[in-house]
């Protein structure tokens, strides 16, 4: 008897995320539903079911999660602390319940705010300490889907490191920074780089964490319920990081910091200099996020190593 194929949604399938994870599963030749307010043209041609949905509104979410099996919840918001305080809460619980109607499995694409600043590096087990109005929101939807893990749903919290990669154009290494590389043919080009360029940082490949996302999908019952950090790549410098694009570009790179005091002074004009002020802890010291227990659970997954993300990157923000 031929197994039934399991049904993959994405909800938040427009987004940068989201249509990355969509294009994933549909290579692994996965039936894909894509979940989004509006579609007003089909991006992904006619390989998948296409149903719109508010988050914000229960009944629609029930309705768009019928029939199926594994949802990914990817939604982005716009940077602003007070949408996030009002939104997010009113999001998940929607999508919590509406996941218990449909009996269906959640995996939960999640950031390392409520971890707040942390000396060292990040692991499933960091406490939550939430030192920023943003962090103290992920905390709150980190505790409404604790307690739906309790109540034995099938649920994933799918944490990522800061993105880098296609599709992440609002990334701290995103289309600001990279704009600055991509259209001057300048033999030294100017870059804006937010905190301290000497400190290490570690990213989420964004073409890793949607390969990492459907392999997680498929994942036993034993994997969820739990925290899992997604593949991250080696720590590196910004000036480290600046070097590496100059190589593949031929030019220099000079990264100049901005500084916390510096955004909040452009926060008089500029609304989202204002609501990144508050997470400059991120940049201002050393970000270590450890994806070891992912990798030792997934040991055949193979992660894209530093020359390549370069030129992914790049040739991604040339053509945008």
């Amino acid at each position: 008897m031929k197994r039934e194929q399991t049904t993959h949604a994405v909800l938040g399938a427009d987004g940068q995320i989201g249509s990355l994870l969509v294009r994933e599963l549909l290579g692994q030749d996965k039936k894909v539903v894509a979940i989004s307010p509006n579609w007003n043209h089909h991006p992904f041609g006619d390989a998948v079911e296409y149903r719109s949905a508010d988050a914000t509104d229960q009944a629609s979410l029930l309705k768009a999660f019928a029939g199926c099996d594994v949802l990914y919840v990817v939604v982005g918001l716009p940077y602003s602390t007070k949408l996030w305080q009002q939104l997010w809460p009113v999001i998940v619980q929607n999508i919590l319940l509406a996941l218990k109607a449909n009996n269906c499995r959640l995996i939960f694409l999640d950031n390392v705010y409520a971890y707040g600043h942390v000396t060292g590096v990040m692991t499933e087990e960091t406490p939550y300490n939430p030192c920023s109005q943003k962090g103290y929101v992920r905390l709150q939807l980190v505790q409404l889907i604790k307690e739906a893990m309790q109540a034995d749903e099938k649920i994933i919290i799918a944490r990522s490191a800061d993105f880098i990669g296609p599709g992440a154009a609002n990334s701290i290494v995103g289309q600001r920074f990279f704009d600055g590389i991509v259209r001057s043919n300048a033999p030294t080009r100017n870059v804006e780089w937010l905190g301290n360029p000497a400190t290490r940082h570690t990213y989420g490949f964004t073409l890793d964490i949607v390969r990492a996302l459907s392999l997680m999908g498929e994942a036993e019952n034993t994997y969820y319920n739990q925290v899992w950090h997604l593949p991250a790549t080696s720590p590196i410098t910004g000036y480290e990081l600046c070097e590496l694009i100059a190589r593949q570009e031929h030019c220099k790179i000079k990264p100049k910091a901005v500084t916390k005091w510096q955004l909040r002074l452009a926060g008089l004009f500029m609304p989202l200099a204002r609501e990144m002020a508050e997470m400059q802890y991120q940049v201002d010291s050393d970000y270590l996020f450890s994806d070891a227990k992912f990798m030792n659970a997934f040991g055949g997954f193979q992660k894209i190593g530093w020359p390549q993300i370069a030129e992914e990157t790049l040739g991604f923000f040339k053509h945008k």
